[in-house]
C-alpha cells in the first residue's frame, strides 16, 4: 500500500447534490490516491454504476427525489453492487443518524463538516471492516 496516499487505485463513487461538497470530497480523495467518479443524485449514481465498479460509495443521506439511504439499501438489494462499501456522509448529526445509517447498510457515518486530517484513514477503516 502507498502509505502517502492511502486510497491509491481505490475506486470511489461520491454522491453528493452540493456541488461545492462534491468538489471537496472528490479533491480530497483524489489527492489521496483514489479513482473518483461524482453523481449529484441517486438517480444519477445509478447510471454511474451501470459503467463504473467502485469498491466505496460516500452517500449523502439528504439528496432530492430518492435519499441516500434508500439508494443503499436499492444496493444491498441487488447481488452485483452489494459488495459496494457504503458510508453516509451528512450534516445530519444526531444521536440516531449513524444508527438509522447502518440500519440500512451502510458500513459507517461520517458527519460533516469533514475531518480532512482522518478521513483517508476512516474510509480505509470501513474498507478493511474495522468499523
Amino acid at each position: 500500500m502507498d502509505t502517502d496516499r492511502p486510497l491509491a487505485g481505490i475506486a470511489i463513487l461520491v454522491v453528493e447534490d452540493d456541488p461545492a461538497g462534491a468538489r471537496l470530497l472528490f479533491r480530497l480523495l483524489t489527492n489521496e490516491g483514489a479513482d473518483v467518479r461524482t453523481a449529484g443524485s441517486a438517480e444519477e449514481a445509478l447510471a454511474v454504476l451501470q459503467q463504473f465498479s467502485p469498491r466505496l460509495l460516500l452517500v449523502d443521506l439528504v439528496l432530492p427525489r430518492m435519499g441516500g439511504l434508500l439508494l443503499v439499501e436499492h444496493l444491498k438489494a441487488n447481488p452485483s453492487t452489494r459488495g459496494i462499501v457504503a458510508v453516509a456522509v451528512s450534516a445530519i448529526n444526531g444521536p440516531d443518524a449513524e444508527r438509522i445509517a447502518v440500519e440500512s447498510g451502510c458500513a459507517g457515518y461520517i458527519s460533516k463538516p469533514i475531518d480532512v486530517q482522518s478521513f483517508a484513514h476512516t474510509l480505509i477503516t470501513h474498507l478493511r471492516g474495522q468499523s
